[in-house]
């Protein structure tokens, strides 16, 4: 096997062009960087790229995609982090138009633009029985932040990306119950929800919408100790889907 050693050879042009939303709009790719990511992803990786010190990964994927060995200047080049482990996937974008959910249980991420929120929610939902989550206005999904945050959630959740108006249609269409997660509502502790729910996880600055305040069944809210006035999205989203999730 070939040992890519320049920066400028056509695939790694590629893989770099994945860290922008343009060059994974225009590809349809995303990447997937870690030993352990890749390693547990359930999509078949388009290609993957290893330095030497992984070539243990080549007989993982013998017969399922073409892998390169690269050079640890080329891997870094490549990579979106500080410290590469030395193991990076292509994945295909999957399809993410809206549609209804899958599961009982939602989320739905109304213009939460941090990266790491986003992952965050992405990585839990599974954990709590949340199969889908919706996005709107908000951080790529599939950006390296993302999807490095998530932890693989990428992978393990049905992901789709649209307009309010349109997630809103689609989840009434199916009956299910939106709950938004807001200051001064019924506390989540305490709140009977019905099934199916599709959870409503707003930005620190601005929370949740108006027309997805209105849109919703119910607001839930956490109690806070000491005056605090709020906690971050992905941790607050985190806390009311075990809640929810666990109690039915």
């Amino acid at each position: 096997m070939e040992l890519i050693k320049s920066t400028t050879n056509a695939k790694v042009k590629l893989v770099c062009a994945l860290k922008d939303g343009k060059g994974r709009k225009n590809s349809g790719l995303f990447v997937a960087e870690g030993v352990r990511i890749v390693k547990d992803a359930t999509f078949s990786p388009v290609e993957i790229y290893l330095t030497e010190d992984h070539v243990d990964f080549l007989s993982r994927f013998e017969g399922i995609c073409p892998t390169h060995l690269v050079t640890r200047e080329v891997f870094e080049k490549m990579s979106d982090t500080k410290s590469p482990q030395g193991v990076l996937g292509v994945y295909k974008i999957p399809d993410t138009k809206v549609k209804e959910p899958q599961g009982d249980f939602s989320v739905v991420l109304d213009g939460v633009k941090d990266p790491g929120n986003v992952g965050t929610v992405i990585r839990t939902a599974p954990a709590c029985g949340f199969s889908d989550v919706y996005l709107i206005e908000s951080a790529d999904p599939f950006s390296p932040k993302v999807v490095r945050s998530s932890m693989g959630g990428v992978f393990r959740t049905n992901i789709y990306i649209g307009a309010r108006e349109e997630i809103i249609n689609v989840l009434h269409s199916s009956n299910t119950n939106i709950c938004s997660l807001d200051m001064g509502g019924e506390s989540v502790f305490d709140a009977n929800v019905s099934l199916p729910i599709a959870l409503v996880v707003g930005s620190e600055a601005q929370g949740v919408s108006n027309q997805m305040r209105k849109a919703s069944k119910q607001i839930l809210a956490l109690p806070m100790k000491d005056d605090t006035e709020s906690l971050n999205a992905g941790v607050s989203a985190g806390i009311s889907m075990y809640l929810i999730g666990f109690k039915k």
